[in-house]
């Protein structure tokens, strides 16, 4: 919300005060019934002290206020998470999430939080050569993106046969 640019935030203050938008290209206004759920990374409240958010709007989207701690203060969440990730991917059975990958997961200190997490997680899914792999046979890259090593593909192959090498 705090990218959200200044000259912006009146126009949502509005809409949501008088509960009605206008379409581009419309005169009409139409009823507006919607429930915001903002996320913000940075401390809001110092961000109306530095006059970079409209307080009439930080006291209007402030209803319920929850704070959730980085992926790298709740480590035993990464296993339940890993879990919900691999069945939003298609993949219902992953078996344990335990072992050596779920040990190297709560080893990282996930600065990207649950999305780099899912990232490692569909990353290791793309390269594993199976429809529904399970988590214990999953090769996880985590940090920055670099192929495994065993992943040599020749830039001079065709398309078919380099899939078939993967």
């Amino acid at each position: 919300l705090n990218s959200l640019p200044l000259e912006l935030q009146p126009k949502l203050m509005r809409a949501l005060e008088s509960r009605t938008v206008k379409p581009v290209g419309s005169d009409v206004p139409r009823p507006l019934n919607v429930r915001i759920v903002a996320d913000c990374a940075t401390d809001l409240a110092a961000e109306v002290q530095a006059g970079r958010f409209r307080p009439d709007l930080f006291y209007r989207l402030s209803v319920v206020l929850v704070r959730i701690p980085p992926l790298r203060r709740r480590r035993e969440d990464i296993g339940p998470i890993a879990r919900r990730i691999l069945s939003r991917l298609g993949i219902p059975d992953p078996g344990e999430v335990s072992g050596p990958n779920l040990d190297r997961l709560t080893a990282h200190s996930w600065p990207g939080n649950v999305r780099e997490l899912r990232n490692v997680i569909e990353r290791a899914i793309a390269l594993s050569g199976s429809p529904a792999p399970k988590f214990t046979d999953l090769r996880l890259q985590i940090g920055p993106s670099a192929p495994p090593d065993d992943l040599d593909i020749p830039s001079d192959a065709p398309f078919a046969a380099a899939k078939e090498q993967i």
